[in-house]
């Protein structure tokens, strides 16, 4: 489509929430989690304001159905931007810690529907798409996201490498390293199970309640081996000492960008 993307995450760490469409489309392509939408997508959707915008869209990625979340979204944007058209999609679950996650043939099937989303999308289709909306009340799946939604849970297991390869690629940049194992010592993280799903080693439990589950192989292939390049050109950093042995409250970090999608706009300004 020729539009370029803007990382949330990134946005959010930048506090970059204006932009210049210049007449263009703009979307949105976000996951649902617990039926809603991530903590960090519901803190920029009712910030961001685009100025001259074309033709909107929304595609609400998910494992099972979308809830509520394309009538969040609409409601965080308000009378700021109309949402002229809005999907949804089937992706592999990576909720690893409460279920098995897909494997390669249901990633083969995710690809298909992305590629007929886009068609739709080119083809100028308008109105509600959506196949795995609810209107069921979603409090209840809300209220355990913000229970869940803790860094306090994860855990390292005797198989870390100490690869690092989960603090770089921390879409919040919750990870931290003070001794041979990451430390999710930062209150930034919206759940994405980035981290248990991406590592190569399977080291990384949330809960303990995902050991020896299969784990989603989405983008890992590429996160990898970009990953390993970024390893080849640049020097790993000493571990940093831990404030908490020092006395001093953890350093907020800023977000990474990653993981939770994307706004897509024809123009960035500066």
């Amino acid at each position: 489509m020729g539009i370029p993307v803007v990382d949330i995450p990134d946005a959010m760490r930048r506090r970059r929430f204006e932009y210049d469409a210049g007449g263009k489309p703009v979307g949105f392509a976000v996951p649902v989690y617990f039926r809603g939408l991530p903590f960090i997508v519901e803190e920029f959707a009712g910030k961001v304001s685009v100025s001259r915008p074309g033709r909107s869209f929304a595609v609400l990625t998910c494992a099972f159905d979308s809830g509520r979340a394309g009538e969040d979204l609409a409601g965080l944007l308000g009378t700021r931007l109309k949402i002229d058209c809005l999907f949804d999609a089937r992706m592999p679950d990576s909720l690893a810690f409460s279920r098995e996650t897909a494997a390669g043939p249901e990633a083969g099937s995710a690809a298909q529907e992305a590629d007929r989303i886009m068609d739709a999308i080119l083809s100028g289709s308008s109105g509600d798409l959506r196949s795995m909306a609810s209107d069921a009340d979603n409090g209840p799946d809300r209220a355990a996201y913000r229970r869940l939604a803790s860094p306090e849970g994860f855990h390292a297991g005797s198989g870390c490498t100490s690869c690092r390869m989960c603090s770089e690629l921390c879409p919040e940049k919750a990870i931290s390293f003070y001794s041979p194992k990451p430390e999710w010592d930062e209150k930034g993280c919206s759940l994405c199970m980035r981290c248990v799903n991406i590592c190569p080693c399977k080291a990384i439990s949330f809960g303990g309640n995902d050991s020896g589950r299969r784990h989603t192989g989405i983008s890992c292939g590429k996160a990898c081996r970009d990953y390993m390049l970024w390893r080849i050109h640049q020097k790993i950093p000493p571990l940093r000492r831990n404030p908490r042995a020092e006395g001093r409250p953890p350093r907020r970090a800023p977000p990474r960008p990653g993981r939770f999608g994307g706004v897509f706009f024809p123009a960035v300004s500066g």
